[in-house]
């Protein structure tokens, strides 16, 4: 990618422009011997959000480096957005060196004070309170994901949108996430939890499940599942977990076309 051809069109300064892309070429080339780094975007998200994803706009910088990296691209670009992402970097450190230390040191209270901890079931419930009625959803104007309501008029007019929308997994994690499951069989408990494990590794207490057709099930108290990567649909008895892979909801949903095709629809 020709990050200058980007930057050029929105530059205030050709001297810290030049400097901007010669530091991320050098940065692009380093070994980084560093045991703390951070990701950056060499093409700002907030200038460039249709950018975001692309690996080759993402670069690992030690935290010292990033600092000067936002310091250099607020000065080429003037923008109120760049001074902004660096004075935050600023109420950090005040310097590079002493933001690359702060950093360090937030990260490791970070990671002691998380050892261990475990959220109470009242935390678990308030936080599933919280999310009741809501799904995650991407703001196409601003980038931003968040949580909104599932009736929320900007579902309808495409303001918001599923956050993986238009998303594609690339053929290698398509191989493994097809691979995964290869060879497993299904399995329930006495709880009637059903999972998938290797026939030669049960754990105590499964006992091999049989799918019974839906014509032999009653599909009273039962949601529909589908999996994304084959478009498989099931339905799911609501005390029942789906299996690995399938999710709520149903893909190319086609009425009465296979009404008659009973091995096609199948129940948990």
């Amino acid at each position: 990618m020709n990050f200058y051809s980007y930057l050029k069109d929105i530059s205030k300064n050709e001297h810290y422009l030049n400097r901007y892309v010669k530091f991320i070429d050098f940065c692009q080339n380093q070994d980084l011997n560093s045991n703390f780094s951070e990701k950056h975007h060499i093409l700002p998200v907030s200038l460039f959000p249709r950018f975001k994803k692309t690996q080759n706009n993402i670069i690992l910088l030690s935290a010292r480096q990033h600092f000067l990296a936002h310091w250099m691209l607020a000065k080429f670009t003037r923008s109120p957005k760049m001074w902004f992402a660096f004075n935050q970097m600023r109420r950090i450190g005040n310097n590079s060196i002493l933001y690359e230390y702060a950093r360090q040191e937030i990260s490791k209270a970070i990671s002691q004070s998380n050892t261990g901890k475990v959220r109470s079931p009242d935390h678990i419930d308030a936080i599933k309170r919280s999310l009741k009625g809501k799904r995650p959803a991407k703001n196409l104007e601003t980038g931003r994901i968040t949580w909104e309501n599932k009736n929320d008029p900007r579902w309808k007019s495409g303001l918001i949108v599923a956050p993986r929308l238009g998303y594609k997994h690339s053929e290698k994690t398509k191989n493994k996430i097809k691979n995964s499951n290869k060879g497993k069989k299904l399995y329930v408990n006495g709880e009637g939890t059903i999972k998938m494990f290797y026939p030669d590794s049960i754990p105590q207490g499964y006992f091999s499940y049989d799918n019974p057709l839906w014509h032999e099930s009653n599909a009273l108290n039962s949601k529909w599942y589908y999996n994304p990567e084959n478009n498989t649909n099931i339905r799911v008895l609501e005390n029942h977990k789906p299996p690995i892979g399938f999710i709520k909801g149903r893909s190319n949903h086609t009425g009465f076309d296979n009404i008659n095709t009973s091995s096609k629809k199948k129940i948990y």
